[in-house]
Order: C-alpha cells, then sequence, then structure tokens
C-alpha cells in the first residue's frame, strides 16, 4: 500500500483494490501555485484535497471533520463571496431563522461546474422565493396525503372486520396472510409481530390519560384488553399501513386494489411512495431538487383497464425532466387517488391554480423543479379539473 503525503498532519492511506489507475491529487502546502500536485498514480478513484475543507471525493477515503463554526454573519458573507447578489441584511435575516444547509440546499441547481460558487444572476430574492414556492408546496400536498390516509384507515379496517365478520380481527394471525412475501422484504409474520406489539403499546395502562374520549370511554366501559380494530386505525401512523395492507388476505388485497385500477403489488408500493413523501412534508424537508423513490410504482399497472390510469401513464411517458420527475410521478398518483377517493374535492382545482400562480410569481422554474412544463396538458390533469 502506498504512503502518500499528509494533509492537516495525517497520513492518507488508501486501499488498492480497485481495477483501472487514475489519478490522486493532494494539496502540497501551497508549493504549487495551483494548490494541486500530482502524487502519484494508484488503484483508486481519484480525490481532491483542500486545505480548509480537508475534503475527498471517494466514499472510500474518509477523513476527520475540519469546518469551523461560522457565525451567521461568515455564512452570508461566505455566500455572498461564492456569487450570490442580493441584500445582505435580508440574507443574514434568513439564516438567522433557516439553517444555512437547509437553504443552501436550494442553491445546488444554480452552482458551477466548480461546485462552489454560483452563476451570474443567482440572487437571495430568487432562491427564497424557491424556497417559499418549496413550503407552500408542502402544506398543499400534506393536506392531500391527510384526505389519502383517513380514506386508507377506514378502507382497511372496514373491509377486514367485514370479511372476518370480527371487531378484533386484527390480533388474530389466523386473519393475515403470513406468508414470506415479496424477495428482499421482511416476512410477513416478522410485521404482524411488530403491529401486535403496537397495539399492546396503544391499549396499555399508560394510555388511559391520552385525552382521547374514545379510548378513554372504552376503558371506562368495556373489560377488553385491546381496542377493536376501527379505534385503533385512529391511532396508527400512516407507516403502518403499507405493512398492514401487505398482510391482509390476498383476496382482500386484490379487491381493495382493483378499486383503484391496479394490481395489489402496485399499490403496495404507491402506499409506501406516500408515505415517504408524507414523512417529507411532515418534517419540513425540501422537495424540490430532491430525489424520491419511484421505483415499480407502474410496473404491475393494470393501466389498460381504467381509463383514469391510462392518463397516469399518458402522464408519465410526457414527463421527461430530470431534476424532479419522481415527485411529479407521486402528485400524480395521489391526483388519480384522491379523484376516486372523494371526486368532489376541489384540491385538484386549488393545486392547480397554485402552479400558476407560482409560474406568475417566480417564473416556469416553479413547475420545472418537479416536472416537465408541459403538465398542465396532461390528459390526467385535464380529465381530473
Amino acid at each position: 500500500m502506498p504512503k502518500l503525503p499528509t494533509v492537516q498532519g495525517e497520513q492518507i492511506r488508501v486501499s488498492e483494490k480497485v481495477f483501472r489507475f487514475k489519478q490522486l491529487f493532494c494539496y502540497n502546502n501551497g508549493v504549487d501555485p495551483s494548490g494541486r500536485t500530482l502524487c502519484s498514480f494508484i488503484r483508486r478513484d481519484f480525490y481532491f484535497m483542500d486545505s480548509d475543507r480537508t475534503k475527498a471525493k471517494s466514499p472510500n477515503l474518509r477523513l476527520p471533520y475540519r469546518k469551523p463554526v461560522l457565525t451567521i454573519d461568515e455564512q452570508a458573507d461566505r455566500l455572498l463571496q461564492r456569487g450570490l447578489q442580493g441584500d445582505r441584511r435580508k440574507l443574514l435575516d434568513i439564516l438567522r431563522y433557516v439553517n444555512y444547509y437547509r437553504f443552501t440546499g436550494f442553491l445546488f441547481p444554480f452552482k458551477q461546474n466548480d461546485g462552489e460558487t454560483f452563476r451570474a444572476g443567482t440572487t437571495v430574492d430568487g432562491v427564497w422565493a424557491l424556497y417559499t414556492f418549496d413550503r407552500r408546496l408542502r402544506g398543499l400536498l400534506f393536506e392531500c396525503i391527510g384526505r389519502l390516509e383517513i380514506a386508507f384507515r377506514t378502507q382497511f379496517a372496514y373491509e377486514h372486520a367485514r370479511v372476518t365478520n370480527d371487531p378484533f380481527c386484527h390480533l388474530d394471525p389466523q386473519n393475515f396472510d403470513l406468508g414470506p412475501g415479496e424477495p428482499g422484504q421482511r416476512a410477513r409474520r416478522d410485521f404482524h409481530q411488530d403491529y401486535a406489539d403496537m397495539v399492546k403499546r396503544i391499549c396499555g395502562a399508560e394510555n388511559k390519560a391520552t385525552g382521547r374520549l374514545f379510548f378513554d370511554h372504552f376503558k371506562r366501559t368495556y373489560s377488553d384488553e385491546h381496542l377493536p380494530i376501527w379505534m385503533v386505525f385512529e391511532l396508527v401512523e400512516f407507516g403502518v399501513l403499507p405493512h398492514y395492507f401487505e398482510m391482509l388476505p390476498k383476496t382482500l388485497r386484490i379487491q381493495i386494489a382493483n378499486g383503484y385500477g391496479v394490481t395489489d403489488r402496485t399499490f403496495r408500493t404507491w402506499l409506501m411512495a406516500i408515505n415517504n413523501l408524507r414523512n417529507r412534508c411532515a418534517h419540513h424537508e425540501r422537495l424540490v431538487y430532491s430525489l424520491l423513490q419511484t421505483q415499480n410504482l407502474c410496473k404491475y399497472c393494470s393501466a389498460k383497464q381504467n381509463p383514469r390510469l391510462l392518463h397516469l401513464e399518458e402522464a408519465l411517458e410526457g414527463i421527461t425532466t430530470p431534476n424532479g420527475t419522481s415527485l411529479y410521478v407521486i402528485i400524480a398518483i395521489m391526483v388519480h387517488l384522491l379523484s376516486i377517493i372523494r371526486p368532489e374535492s376541489r384540491w385538484l382545482e386549488r393545486f392547480r391554480q397554485f402552479m400558476l400562480n407560482e409560474e406568475n410569481r417566480i417564473g416556469r422554474q416553479a413547475l420545472t423543479t418537479f416536472c416537465d412544463e408541459r403538465w398542465l396538458t396532461c390528459a390526467l390533469w385535464q380529465s381530473a379539473i
């Protein structure tokens, strides 16, 4: 294993386990005017080390974190020095209440090829407008997800109790399909054990004073240790629903999924994707310029049997913008689901108007952050309005 020059007093050792030679550059303590010097050829991807940041471009080279603590003023100065334009006082006000790394997440698409400086014309006002767009988008999507969540809770609890004719059907493993499940996934029996443990926590003595009227009434009135399914499903999180759906008897899974025009496998992937988006919205994570897991969302769709899904497929095929296609895919699925669950809902129209208003406020960037600018003409949206 070759010995390499030291960086900030620490010797860097690199494993020889890659099958091609590439150059390794290392900071040379200012001897080379360029700040970087060719050191050697080794069997490894190349890295750049900077004296002030100790940065590595390979995940296999891990170095101690050396970045100093910056004051709000220093954070603002750094952004302005790198090319961000605008009122310094407004930037300071933003950084006092919005974390530096949260704010700079919206600057990624404006960076130049060096990865540090920003393109000409990148302004504080422009980035803040994108930030507020993202915040409003999260709020609107979270409203839709809330309606879907309540509908799914209601449907799963009702249908499972109906087919078993048992208010406590969720407690008996005999009422579930606890087979091996999909390849690469946890066994359904493990999910059921997790669910049973969760129900015990919900119904435990420490929860008697939760303040929920139905819970307190049940404990005062009935001698049963556990709650019936329709009460438990008022207390479970969205993250429980994909796994509960996976454990339902096969015939019931198919019945529920067919109501939305898809196979049971597709519907489960939809639940997982919406739950992921729900968590991001609930924890105020950035949506624009972020990637969401959309693998297999439409792989098993029986779209040709349902005109609504034909619209969905056409929409997905027409969206080619790489910035945030995955977010649009999930939004389109939510539109499809809500149009079935609540066809009279005005949310679809409000969302469409929101996007038009944002386009007028900050330009087409509001649209192209997560979808092709032609989205308004997609048949899915035209049929939903």
